[in-house]
């Protein structure tokens, strides 16, 4: 008998088969579910079987026994969102999570996607843009859109931080950089999640010069250019040669640049790449479909 013990909150269509999957494999599961007429059978399936309703501020008594000695606690409740369209979900979901904090694994599943009708394999780096109401309280696209500025050019998330307009933006770091140390701008860049990206050199085939050209990517790519680079806008270096090199900004020595990197080792931990082969493939739609929400 596997002594891990397994809670699922919410026994239904999806949930009620995981359960049975577990089962059979000789787990120890609990479940819920929020009708009395439904524990029996859960019962018959071997599961210990739970009445327990989550509301945005409590949750039933019973689910501290449940919670009782569990291992993993798998949260599987859908907004419901057509029944009542008052129930806030996302606080529901925050409840719950904080009443089971003494819980070590907490995975939450869902039936509802948040995908919306996107084809092709789907992961943690897909871009969610839900075109179902369930979907979109998950993400609360729909709670965020009256309160946010979309900019469309590099010149203004700073200047719109500035203006005081935001408070907060993404923006391309160059740009904030250049407020900051040329304008003085009172201006901190949050690293955490940076996207970056790379500037890519192109020789079009069959192009004169072909020699030369070599010589300038050669040029342009090696250590000492790159870290140059580096003293006039804070992008790259993407060798780890340069940056040992990377020194003071171009009209001001007193600012040491190297922190200022995206690729500086503090600002690297937690970086994505920039995806070109899913936005070849996806850009047209997701950029349609992102602006049929944006204007109804």
């Amino acid at each position: 008998m596997n002594q891990n013990k397994i809670g699922i909150i919410g026994c239904g269509w999806l949930g009620l088969p995981l359960a049975k999957e577990f089962v059979s494999n000789n787990y120890k599961v609990k479940g819920s579910t929020t009708t009395k007429e439904k524990l029996e059978i859960l019962k018959n399936e071997g599961i210990d079987a739970y009445l327990i309703d989550v509301a945005e501020n409590s949750i039933s008594n019973s689910f501290e026994s449940f919670l009782y000695e569990l291992d993993i606690l798998i949260v599987n409740i859908p907004p419901k969102i057509r029944k009542d369209a008052n129930s806030n979900y996302s606080e529901k979901i925050k409840e719950l999570v904080k009443q089971a904090n003494k819980v070590k694994n907490i995975l939450f599943i869902s039936s509802t996607s948040v995908y919306g009708s996107m084809q092709g394999k789907i992961d943690s780096n897909t871009i969610a843009l839900p075109d179902s109401e369930n979907g979109k309280e998950i993400l609360g696209l729909d709670t965020i859109k009256d309160s946010t500025v979309w900019w469309e050019s590099g010149a203004q998330p700073p200047q719109l931080l500035a203006d005081g307009e935001v408070v907060m933006t993404t923006a391309y770091n160059g740009r904030v950089f250049n407020a900051i140390a040329s304008e003085g701008k009172p201006f901190v860049i949050n690293w955490d999640g940076q996207v970056w990206d790379l500037d890519l050199w192109v020789i079009p085939k069959g192009a004169p010069n072909q020699e030369a050209t070599m010589d300038f990517v050669k040029f342009s790519t090696s250590t000492k250019a790159l870290a140059d680079q580096a003293s006039w806008i804070p992008y790259g270096p993407l060798r780890k040669s340069s940056f040992g090199l990377v020194s003071s900004f171009h009209s001001d020595p007193s600012l040491d640049m190297a922190p200022h990197m995206p690729t500086a080792p503090a600002n690297f931990t937690r970086a994505l790449q920039n995806d070109f082969e899913f936005w070849a493939d996806n850009s047209d739609q997701l950029n349609e479909r992102f602006n049929a929400w944006l204007t109804k």
